[in-house]
């Protein structure tokens, strides 16, 4: 058993070493506080993962909701993985550049509390975040691929519940070292709904990383202001509705500055 626990603590290591590692792009003092902050985030996660073996506790394996083929300890690893991605984004709002542009956010997430549960009765299935913009706000559903592969999945459920909250969706390949993002509708769009061998059987949307389109994503190269750029687009496609859909127009790399972009945008929004 200790041999398995240090094996998903590893596991855990190299997705916060990787994370810390595509921060890269910010300034050394930003940098060095990310590292510091997912430092202390991790600390306080490990020492969670690693109470829940103790003998003195009950472990039950068949936990109610995650019906699928993993057992506990590696349902715990994933749960800690996508704390880390959420917090690596908490952090991010934190910056000057998110502050200017006056994008705020509020983190909806089932376990927003970072408690660790051997046992869950429930699931809100919430997107991860929203954002929110001069009293205009949006929804946006954080996925990650934590390791070098050519898809990723989500639950159909899921995905159905982000159409319902009209999510837009960050998809982040950590190994790749870029994010993919979508529009609500994209996420049927551009994905293929099948029996995932993953979700022990069930349903749901897979999308073939080659097959996506090349200007819905965004590498670290001058990352803060494309990721600000995204957030302009949700957030008038939220004003507009669906019909407004700056991506069958342009792609990122048309607008060399912000103000560019806001200058489309509020013409856009006139009409």
């Amino acid at each position: 058993m200790t041999q398995k626990i240090e094996q998903h603590i590893s596991n855990m290591i190299n997705v916060k070493k990787s994370i810390i590692h595509f921060g890269s792009f910010l300034d050394k003092r930003e940098y060095e506080a990310l590292h510091s902050y997912l430092e202390e985030r991790f600390s306080t996660y490990i020492t969670s993962f690693k109470e829940i073996f103790q003998p003195d506790k009950k472990i039950d394996d068949d936990m109610i909701y995650f019906a699928d083929v993993r057992n506990l300890s590696k349902y715990n690893e994933d749960i800690i993985s996508g704390w880390l991605i959420e917090d690596f984004f908490i952090f991010l709002f934190q910056l000057n550049i998110f502050k200017e542009h006056n994008f705020t956010f509020q983190l909806n997430s089932h376990d927003a509390d970072r408690i660790i549960k051997k046992e869950r009765t429930y699931i809100n299935s919430e997107p991860d975040f929203t954002i929110i913009n001069r009293g205009t706000s949006f929804k946006v559903e954080i996925q990650s691929l934590l390791i070098k592969y050519n898809k990723f999945h989500i639950k159909e459920n899921k995905a159905n519940k982000l159409l319902y909250a009209h999510s837009f969706l960050l998809c982040f390949l950590l190994k790749e070292k870029r994010i993919v993002f979508f529009y609500p509708n994209d996420i049927k769009k551009y994905g293929r709904l099948t029996k995932i061998k993953a979700f022990g059987g069930k349903s749901g949307y897979e999308y073939m990383i080659a097959d996506l389109p090349k200007h819905k994503s965004i590498n670290k190269n001058n990352f803060l202001k494309k990721l600000t750029l995204v957030f302009y687009w949700f957030l008038y496609d939220k004003k507009r509705g669906n019909s407004f859909d700056l991506f069958c127009q342009s792609s990122i790399d048309k607008y060399h500055t912000i103000d560019t972009l806001l200058n489309y945008l509020k013409k856009e929004n006139k009409k």
